[in-house]
């Protein structure tokens, strides 16, 4: 017995110093890996830290600085600080790390718009589940006016499809119900509080760690498909082969969620209109020489097929909608500077060029929906 435990405390001995040597060598690379942002949240499953402040370091070194709530934006009070108030619900093009502040599209619409306060409840990795979550926790003790949500045709079906089953990683799964979706609690997440509280100090303190989430990260974009550019499934052009697996349901399950979304808000602002549906663009929608080797190379497939069923659906269904790829094709045909990325190349989150179009859009149809 005491040969075995010599032998056990020499291998973690071995074990820790081969770490640390680790975690020393990972702070010495001249990569950073990406700023630990997110904690988790009971409530929404994850949120932004709040109070924490950095550069990003993935695509473009935007400076980032979260509110105590949890948000990339200002400090925010229960008094407004405008006659309107506005806010947005979105995912990583909302959060907009990639630029600075005044940069993102959210604060370009506030200033174009001197009367309207606009609040940006954007984080990264958020569908309609997490947004749905967030405006019932958050943005409803604010009182909005309108509520306006940015969806993502690259993977918000797809990040709503992983929220419908239970996970121990997330507090809830939703199932659909006749006019909407039916919140469950996952069963057995309440008792890992400790292991995530461990987990989240680990990823704070240490670079390892955080080099081992971005490869997590990398692995499971590569796993979910993507065609043309990261973050895209590849049910975002349609499924004329029936190759991707429960496409329609899918689809489904997101429609009924942004119908939850459009009945709670329009409750609480007491106007049928008060949600706002934005479809924001990948690249290839946008840029004429990358759509037509999109289409050359897939030409069963179509760059528009998210747009053109999220505008029907809100169509049929009475919800204000607005697509930004027509202003985004007018000023790329026009300029030919890239909206997509920050290397020429016209993939990934919008640039500063592609955050002022879609704020010049979003703020036109803002001005005929307030008063």
């Amino acid at each position: 017995m005491k040969r075995t435990f010599q032998h056990l405390l020499t291998l973690a001995l071995a074990v820790l110093l081969a770490l640390l040597a680790a975690e020393g060598v990972s702070r010495m690379l001249p990569r950073r890996p990406e700023p630990p942002t997110k904690i988790y949240d009971p409530a929404i499953g994850f949120r932004l830290r709040p109070g924490m402040s950095g550069t990003w370091t993935v695509e473009n070194p935007g400076h980032f600085a979260f509110n105590s709530f949890g948000f990339r934006d200002v400090e925010w009070t229960a008094a407004r600080r405008r006659p309107h108030r506005v806010a947005v619900l979105g995912d990583s093009f909302a959060e907009a790390l990639q630029v600075d502040l005044d940069q993102t599209f959210p604060k370009l619409v506030e200033a174009g718009l001197p009367d309207t306060e606009v609040m940006n409840f954007g984080i990264s990795g958020q569908g309609q589940v997490e947004e749905l979550l967030t405006y019932r926790t958050y943005v409803r003790p604010f009182r909005p006016d309108l509520v306006v949500l940015a969806f993502f045709p690259g993977n918000d079906c797809l990040d709503n499809w992983r929220r419908s089953r239970p996970s121990l990683r997330f507090p809830v799964f939703v199932t659909p119900a006749p006019d909407g979706v039916e919140i469950h609690p996952s069963p057995g997440v309440e008792r890992l509080g400790w292991l995530r509280t461990l987990i989240d100090a680990a990823v704070l303190r240490s670079s390892l760690v955080q080099r081992l989430q971005d490869a997590r990260k990398a692995l499971y974009r590569r796993g979910t498909g993507g065609i043309g550019e990261a973050g895209l499934w590849e049910g975002a052009f349609g499924n004329p082969a029936g190759a991707v697996r429960d496409f329609d349901a899918m689809w489904g399950l997101t429609e009924k969620l942004v119908l939850q979304l459009r009945r709670e808000v329009a409750a609480d602002t007491g106007r049928p209109d008060g949600l706002l549906v934005v479809c924001l663009t990948e690249g290839v929608q946008v840029h004429r020489a990358q759509r037509e080797q999109f289409l050359k190379e897939h030409p069963a497939l179509d760059p528009d097929y998210a747009e053109t069923r999220l505008r029907d659906f809100c169509a049929s269904s009475g919800i204000p909608f607005l697509a930004l790829s027509p202003e985004m094709i007018r000023f790329h045909d026009s300029s030919g500077r890239p909206l997509h990325g920050f290397d020429g190349r016209g993939d990934g989150h919008y640039n500063q060029d592609g955050h002022r179009v879609a704020a010049a859009a979003i703020a036109g149809r803002l001005r005929a929906l307030l008063p």
